[in-house]
């Protein structure tokens, strides 16, 4: 199976003009196994780092040159010398989704005496010659470039021709520079721009894992597949992992789910990751060195380090099936465990939703609660949260297996802060001095009873916080588990209290599917198919590749 992978994320000038500016680098040893090619981004503005090859290995310049080292030895990367990326205003005179309506534009430009030139930005992905996605967009561009903003608007305000122009700021030269590599036993390599590691399990050290979160730490993590270390804008390293979407999601799956969980829970959890990372594709980081990166911004993603044999298992056995809605593959987004009911995408995230990210009650026994007991309305949702209803991610409602043990702390919670140690944080985080704290109110809530806004009141500043995840990072220092929660004042005088309560369920932004619902769900017998209809209403599994 031909696998080829084209990078193409600062920008490719084609036609007429060869403007050429390409972050993403393609050489040295090919990726054999077969599937599309992931670049995951793991470290990122190191001015140094350290590598461990677990067996013999090859380190790929990207000049050409091969170095072949059979020992396992610790290598620090660091810089010799760098420069960083330039960049330059331009004029878009327009922007195409097809090449051939772009390059028919240029031909235009030209005719018009316009000095033009074809810029792409974004990337595909290919298998077997065929094009799975492609998030390219073509702009026709005036080749000139302007030092600032304002003296390519005042070029345009005195270009009456280019009335729908408009200006951006674009890379025209990448950072470069030398990187040393040095052994524990001294061998010293000097490497120009860009390398890759490939040949054995690689592992990293100091990967910075949960960073704002309550388990943030560092740690040394192993990788397969290919490691490519590379200047960014700033000059800094990065180091990326370069390997196969299926190779990715076994490094996925044990990130995101413990591989003790039911095999049919981890296949649905397969489907959903694999469709994530389709459907953000080319998307979110489309000017990045990357695709993704390791953490909680796209998914967690630990390496190869705890390969399962069950985890392999659910990759395989659900290889190239994705969910889709009418046709379109779904946004999948997940989270640890929503409480007893999930959320409308709208009331997370900015934009309109999906039909098939809705909330709903985490449950498919009979009705436990009232169709008239409404989670946006306030007097509902302290009755929730002192509440043990039978949902799925209530596993105290079951005879409690081992694995999902853990989730009882964080399906119902409570988190205690004195009036001047919340103050604190409040200052922190949302940089408003409030004074001294007098309430927390909330304005809107979500299905779920995850609040969407709420007003922070002080005695010299008063201010409103939107979207859950603002207002989990405002109360917390790191990020409250959820933003279902009620607020209790105890103690106090002079209408201040001492202490502030916050009781909330679930853990995460309760969008799709909840983790420890699909488990309890795949304990009782559900197959991943129902799993994922449960939590993506209306959606369909079908296979992509």
């Amino acid at each position: 199976m031909k696998i080829k992978r084209f990078i193409i994320k600062s920008g490719l000038l084609l036609s007429v003009s060869l403007f050429f500016s390409c972050a993403g680098i393609y050489y040295g040893p090919a990726i054999k196994e077969p599937g599309p090619v992931v670049r995951v981004g793991i470290l990122e503005n190191r001015s140094e780092l350290a590598v461990e090859p677990q067996g013999a290995f090859v380190i790929a310049a990207k000049e050409g040159r091969l170095y072949r080292i059979s020992d396992k030895d610790l290598w620090r990367i660091s810089i010799i010398s760098s420069t960083p990326a330039e960049y330059a205003y331009k004029i878009v005179l327009s922007q195409f989704n097809d090449v051939k309506n772009a390059e028919k534009a240029l031909q235009d430009a030209v005719g018009n005496n316009l000095d033009a030139e074809l810029y792409i930005n974004g990337d595909y992905l290919v298998l077997e010659g065929d094009i799975l996605i492609d998030r390219r967009i073509y702009r026709v561009l005036l080749k000139h470039n302007f030092t600032d903003e304002q003296e390519a608007r005042t070029f345009l305000e005195n270009s009456p021709g280019l009335v729908s122009a408009r200006i951006i700021k674009l890379k025209v030269k990448d950072a470069e520079g030398k990187i040393q590599l040095t052994s524990s036993r001294g061998k010293n390599i000097v490497i120009r721009n860009a390398l890759r590691i490939s040949g054995s399990l690689i592992t990293l050290r100091d990967i910075e894992v949960g960073t704002g979160f309550h388990f943030s730490r560092k740690e040394d993590r192993s990788y397969k597949g290919e490691i490519e270390i590379m200047f960014g804008d700033t000059g800094n390293l990065y180091a990326i992992n370069v390997l196969t979407l299926e190779s990715y999601l076994e490094g996925v799956l044990p990130g995101e789910m413990l591989s003790t969980f039911p095999l049919e829970a981890l296949k649905a959890q397969a489907i959903a990751a694999r469709t994530f990372f389709l459907y953000n594709f080319g998307r979110r980081y489309r000017d990045a060195l990357y695709d993704v990166t390791d953490d909680v911004r796209s998914q967690v993603f630990i390496g190869a380090g705890k390969r399962d044999k069950k985890i392999e298992t659910a990759v395989r056995q659900t290889r190239g099936l994705v969910l889709t809605y009418n046709g379109k593959l779904c946004s999948t987004p997940y989270s640890a465990i929503c409480g007893g009911h999930t959320e409308f995408a709208e009331n997370v995230w900015e934009g309109e939703g999906e039909p098939y990210l809705q909330g709903v009650l985490d449950e498919l026994s009979s009705k436990s609660l009232p169709e008239s007991f409404d989670l946006s309305q306030e007097e509902n949702v302290a009755k929730w949260v002192n509440s043990t209803p039978k949902v799925n991610c209530n596993v105290k409602e079951y005879d409690t297996p081992k694995f999902v043990s853990y989730s009882t702390k964080y399906f119902r919670w409570e988190q205690r802060y004195s009036r001047p140690e919340l103050e604190g944080i409040i200052r922190q985080k949302t940089g408003h001095d409030i004074g001294s704290l007098i309430d927390i109110v909330p304005l809107e809530r979500g299905v779920s009873g995850r609040l969407i806004e709420v007003k922070i009141l002080g005695t010299m500043d008063s201010f409103t916080i939107r979207k859950e995840l603002n207002i989990r990072q405002a109360f917390s220092k790191s990020t409250l588990y959820s933003a279902c929660f009620v607020v209790e004042k105890i103690g106090g005088s002079n209408g201040l209290a001492d202490e502030f309560v916050f009781k909330g369920a679930g853990w995460g932004h309760g969008v799709g599917m909840c983790q420890v619902g699909a488990a309890m769900m795949a304990f009782n017998h559900r197959k991943f198919a129902q799993i994922l209809y449960h939590y993506y209403r209306g959606a369909k599994v079908d296979r992509f590749y």
